[in-house]
């Protein structure tokens, strides 16, 4: 008898089917990881990782009342070793922005750890993705993972030229109360094209409006400055992509006190 509940129970199991969804995945790398495998103790190590988790994951699960379910896209997070995968579905029944808010997120994600010394790596890319509680795969993650591990190359997060052609001809991934166009305007705001012509996420621009404090964005830019050089100095190239973040540093800080200039995207 409990041989035969086991066999059910595993026919149950088996007969679950999984299916790809569309979603937005983020691939994420913490620079520097190796240094400090080797120069810091473990628990230092931890307390690290652990940091740079809670800022790079997940955030975004509203408060609901209870028995109130909620109809927009959720956004789950997979960290292990010296990476973190961020997966925001776009299939949900409510259209809220899924892009605007991956990358609102993701400046936030890198001005919070910059500020504490820590810098990350990533790709964007948007297709058919897998998530459940301990599993992630499908083409989007690799797609991510490759526009981290080839182009990304110094510390900024590439989108891919997919995301906003996907942007462009699917609604689900704006806001259910905004056109197109309104939908392009709030997003340029946040991204830079690099000298390499690869569209990245220009936190150091875009966090100024999201600062509680803004008097404050010089220390920001300041801290931000000391840290990026050694950053830089380590990354896998120091052709013209590294001109990306150099530039934008060096923008951004010219014109702490100006408005921002506009970042056209392509329609």
């Amino acid at each position: 008898m409990v041989q035969q509940k086991r066999s059910n129970r595993r026919t149950v199991r088996s007969s679950k089917t999984t299916d790809y969804r569309p979603g937005i995945v983020t691939f994420i790398h913490i620079l520097g990881f190796r240094d400090l495998v080797q120069r810091s103790q473990a628990k230092d190590l931890l307390n690290s990782l652990r940091f740079t988790q809670e800022f790079a994951a997940a955030k975004d699960h509203p408060v609901l009342r209870a028995g109130t379910q909620y109809k927009g896209n959720l956004t789950r997070s997979f960290a292990f070793s010296d990476s973190i995968v961020r997966v925001r579905p776009y299939d949900a029944e409510y259209n809220d922005g899924s892009l605007f808010h991956e990358i609102i997120a993701l400046v936030h994600a890198q001005a919070d750890l910059s500020h504490h010394g820590i810098f990350i790596r990533g790709g964007v890319a948007v297709g058919k993705i897998v998530f459940e509680k301990n599993a992630v795969f499908g083409p989007a993650l690799v797609r991510a993972y490759d526009l981290e591990s080839q182009y990304a190359n110094v510390p900024r997060i590439i989108i891919g030229p997919e995301v906003f052609h996907e942007l462009r001809r699917n609604a689900k991934l704006r806001a259910e109360h905004h056109e197109l166009t309104h939908e392009i305007h709030y997003i340029k705001k946040l991204v830079r094209r690099g000298d390499d012509g690869l569209w990245f996420v220009d936190y150091l621009k875009a966090f100024v409006s999201e600062m509680g404090e803004p008097t404050q964005y010089p220390q920001f830019i300041g801290v931000t400055a000391t840290g990026l050089p050694p950053m830089l100095t380590n990354s896998r190239s120091k052709d013209a992509r590294c001109k990306s973040t150099c530039g934008s540093l060096n923008t951004t800080t010219a014109s702490v006190a100006n408005a921002a200039m506009p970042l056209p995207i392509s329609r």
